[in-house]
């Protein structure tokens, strides 16, 4: 692209455009920097630069139970995360991905993430229909993990057979709002 047209441009005719210049025509492509938001799935192809570190958190999610990824504030955790670790887990394809933010409640949340991948198990602990049964679903199942350790084992072990997972993983994004935001008998229980 030159910028002569526009130095030698006579002030009496309408200045060229971007498209006469030879610049861009059409639908621009989506812009590869987030700024400070951070990268989700979707944006795995822009991601780069953390190869060797997604690699060494894949081997470790391989072969231990609990993986936690500790950072400074604006390191890029959920990036890499969600930008690098999950789409790698998902190339496998045995391998079930469930991701919550934990909030003020993490019951909750947890709650609603697992409730989307075994629905119909949830569901079935209630006797009402539509959108208002699925939530009470959600909040049934939500008191249930709050009172019984067991029945979070009871509901992965059902996704992981029902989907023909190998392996499930659970992902509690923001970890830290368990202590920012979540009150302190609802950290102590979660």
């Amino acid at each position: 692209m030159s910028w002569l047209p526009i130095i030698c441009q006579n002030t009496t005719e309408p200045p060229p455009s971007w498209e006469d210049l030879g610049g861009l025509s059409g639908e621009l492509p989506e812009c590869p920097y987030h700024g400070l938001s951070a990268f989700g799935e979707k944006d795995a192809d822009f991601f780069f630069g953390r190869e060797k570190f997604i690699a060494d958190l894949v081997e470790a999610v391989n072969s231990k139970p609990l993986v936690p990824v500790v950072g400074a504030s604006g390191s890029g955790k959920s990036s890499v995360v969600f930008a690098g670790l999950i789409p790698r887990l998902r190339s496998v394809r045995n391998v079930g991905i469930v991701s919550f933010r934990p909030g003020k409640n993490p019951f909750d949340a947890m709650a609603i993430a697992l409730s989307k991948y075994c629905k119909s198990l949830v569901q079935g602990q209630t006797k009402a229909s539509g959108e208002t049964a699925s939530r009470l679903a959600e909040l049934e199942f939500e008191v249930n993990l709050r009172h019984d350790e067991k029945v979070l084992c009871y509901f992965l072990e059902n996704i992981i057979n029902s989907s023909g997972y190998q392996r499930l993983v659970l992902v509690a994004d923001q970890f830290e709002e368990l202590y920012t935001l979540a009150a302190q008998e609802e950290r102590y229980s979660f």
